[in-house]
């Protein structure tokens, strides 16, 4: 599951159409239920891209390094930069000194998610971790084994010996968003501790660690609640396949499983998203609130409260508040922005969620739904901006042609396709077919009033 791919819920909007938040037939579907695109878009958009452009790639962006950084953030940034470096040389051995076994057990200990080890059980254990890293970085699709990091916001902890880290990353098959905690050795190399996939927020790699090593060391007496987070992904599974019954069936006992907070605040996000989709908006807004107050600094929990809120509960004010939350932690952010915008969009303010729109595709060019978004509200106005916009998208992907049909797709006025057609002729001059294909495409979508 790749939660960063819920982006495809509803910025593709019909420029022509706040009232009803109008959009082309072709992607009505993808608009209906937002929330049931929590666990299975990111297969859908893999796939598609997949299609269109062969192995994933991040997309170019806003520049990574913000202005005035600590020498310590500067240095964790330069580690990563070597961490990845390793990973594309296949050098495991490097890759696995970049992760601390030994401070990933303190995190163990600290969570309770074992009892009381002893000394050997607990040198067991570290080498147990060290192994099960070992093994995992040599798979293409293991979280850790990523080709690309482009660090977000590094948040060096009081005392400068740690760091929590917001970053995108990808790895043989798919982009995500991550948050990565990394402790400084003795020889100043900053090296990671613990991982956290966005899609999957609450559970860490150390929980997973744990789980691995001491279901195949009967010498280990975990916490209930270790055994209970084989029951996240069947969860995340039903809510994104849209069977409310099971979900429903399930809460209840996840929610008295005595998670950490992490997992316990996704395990409300799940809950206020099924409210809010029932329009259950006071019982909703309780367990997100119960949420945040456990896990205030996950980025994908606020994502997620915000798009509730925009689109099923009808608070853009509030949807507004929280993708600022977003921006505030990561900086400059495609999905944040988009759900400012769409939030600016549905109070009128349509300027300000343009420019809102503008600066997620500054962020994330090769976005397709995004930038068609983008073109749908701007390109009335704006025309020569959507044009070099949808130039510089196509030029950075593999299969120009592959994108631009997929963008024709999206378009919901005639402006927008007038934009995509210009852009078409620029990428691919010779190819008349394609372009006779896009002319026939807008004469389907009604003249703009």
């Amino acid at each position: 599951m790749n939660a960063y791919s819920l982006r495809r819920q509803c910025v593709v909007l019909n420029v022509n159409g706040i009232g009803a938040m109008s959009m082309p037939p072709r992607r009505l579907a993808v608009v209906a239920i937002v929330a049931v695109t929590i666990a299975a878009a990111g297969a859908v958009v893999a796939q598609q891209r997949g299609a269109e452009a062969g192995p994933r790639k991040m997309a170019a962006g806003a520049p990574a390094t913000a202005p005035a950084e600590s020498a310590d953030a500067r240095a964790v940034r330069a580690d990563l930069e070597a961490y990845v470096a390793a990973v594309a040389k296949k050098d495991f051995k490097t890759v696995a000194g970049y992760v601390d076994a030994e401070r990933m057990v303190q995190e163990i200990e600290a969570a309770g998610m074992l009892a009381k080890m002893s000394g050997a059980q607990r040198a067991r254990l570290v080498s147990g971790i060290e192994g099960q890293i070992e093994k995992g970085i040599r798979d293409p699709a293991n979280v850790l084994a990523m080709t690309v990091i482009r660090v977000k916001k590094v948040h060096v902890l009081a005392g400068g010996r740690e760091a929590m880290v917001y970053l995108k990353g990808a790895h043989a098959s798919e982009a995500f968003m991550a948050r990565w905690w990394m402790v400084k050795s003795s020889s100043g190399r900053w090296r990671t501790y613990d991982v956290e996939d966005a899609s999957r927020f609450g559970v860490r790699l150390s929980m997973v660690m744990c789980g691995a090593v001491a279901t195949t060391d009967s010498g280990f007496r975990p916490a209930a609640w270790v055994k209970d987070l084989q029951e996240i992904e069947p969860l995340l599974k039903a809510q994104g396949d849209g069977d409310v019954q099971k979900v429903e069936q399930m809460l209840p006992r996840l929610e008295k499983a005595g998670f950490p907070p992490g997992v316990q605040a996704m395990v409300l996000t799940v809950k206020g998203i099924t409210l809010a989709t029932q329009q259950k908006n006071a019982e909703a807004e309780a367990a997100f609130a119960q949420a945040a107050r456990l896990d205030p600094d996950e980025p994908m929990a606020l994502y997620f409260r915000a798009t509730m809120y925009n689109v099923s509960m009808q608070k853009p004010e509030k949807g507004a508040e929280l993708a600022r939350q977003f921006l505030d932690r990561l900086g400059d952010d495609a999905m944040a922005f988009e759900q400012l915008a769409i939030a600016l969009r549905i109070m009128h303010r349509d300027a300000e969620a343009i420019e809102a729109l503008g600066r997620g595709n500054d962020d994330a060019p090769a976005e397709i739904e995004l930038l068609a978004g983008y073109a749908n509200w701007a390109a009335a106005a704006q025309p020569e901006d959507v044009t070099r916009r949808i130039e510089r998208a196509l030029s950075s992907v593999a299969d120009p042609k592959a994108a631009t049909e997929t963008l024709a797709e999206d378009m919901g006025n005639r402006n927008a396709m007038d934009c995509l057609i210009a852009a078409y002729k620029k990428a691919k001059p010779g190819d008349a077919q394609t372009l006779a294909k896009l002319e026939e495409i807008k004469k389907t979508i009604p003249p703009t009033p």
